[in-house]
């Protein structure tokens, strides 16, 4: 059977014309044929309510991110520390995924997670860093992007990278909020006026889905925070949110990946003709 997300590669690739460096951060799997479903068995996680839709990473690696334990960071044990390994961690999974037969496997969610913190400790760093320096030893690419590119990302089913900054009084203001209303959408409003912003502290998380009226984000606190680990913003300057697009082109490709690739794409059209 076809994995969901080479399949999706793959269609994209036969039909329609794409540049050689956006083949893998293009996809729109809405356009696909309904035999892409069929066949893919996507990975989703999802109620009556479509409040959370996860097609990429795997329930496992969900499951762990969600419950991974942090460390010490000002108001709640739980802030910074090692949340940009979980998120980071997180989005290189899911992006070495989507390559048809990566070389050698794909490096499992907790393995890189354990190599981001031997490299920089448990406590903030900036984000840009590890990604500069962690994104070619894994042949992947990054971007940071604005919030309308981070939306078209998640339609196109893939997950986003995020970070925030809070003061200690707004992290507590956060922190209430979510435990008041686990399923509500916090507003700039919610966070409260204060008249200091010292001792912020950096968080990273990932983003799972967009719609017109909130972003949902994958926490890495339990399930016993906001609805089962995820929780809902109104936009992007509710928390003055930077996002990164985590990627790779088939120029990053080995020379083994690429004939993978060519041969389920024959499969592929063989299928659908």
């Amino acid at each position: 059977m076809l994995d969901s997300q080479a399949t999706m590669i793959i269609l994209l690739e036969l039909k329609q014309e794409l540049p050689l460096s956006g083949l893998s951060r293009n996809l729109q799997p809405r356009k696909l044929p309904d035999m892409v479903y069929d066949a893919s068995g996507l990975i989703c996680q999802a109620d009556e309510n479509d409040d959370v839709l996860l097609s990429e990473i795997n329930s496992a690696t969900i499951a762990t991110y969600v419950n991974i334990p942090t460390t010490t960071c000002a108001v709640s044990s739980k802030i910074g520390s090692t949340s940009y390994a979980n998120a980071v961690a997180a989005v290189f999974h899911s992006a070495m995924s989507r390559i048809v037969v990566r070389e050698n496997g794909v490096p499992g969610y907790d393995k890189i997670r354990k190599k981001l913190i031997k490299d920089y400790g448990e406590h903030e760093v900036i984000i840009e860093d590890v990604l500069r320096k962690w994104c070619p030893i894994y042949r992947l690419r990054y971007e940071r992007i604005e919030e309308l590119d981070a939306r078209q990302t998640i339609e196109a089913e893939r997950s986003v990278l995020a970070t925030f900054s809070l003061s200690e009084e707004e992290w507590i203001d956060f922190s209430k909020f979510y435990k008041t209303y686990p399923t509500g959408i916090l507003e700039r409003k919610d966070l409260g006026m204060h008249s200091s912003l010292a001792n912020e502290c950096n968080h990273a998380v990932v983003l799972t889905k967009s719609n017109t009226t909130y972003l949902t984000f994958m926490n890495s606190w339990g399930t016993s925070f906001a609805d089962n680990g995820f929780f809902k913003v109104r936009d992007q300057s509710v928390l003055n949110l930077s996002f990164y697009d985590v990627y790779w082109t088939l120029e990053d490709l080995k020379e083994s990946e690429i004939r993978a690739f060519q041969s389920m794409c024959a499969e592929v059209e063989r299928e659908i003709t």
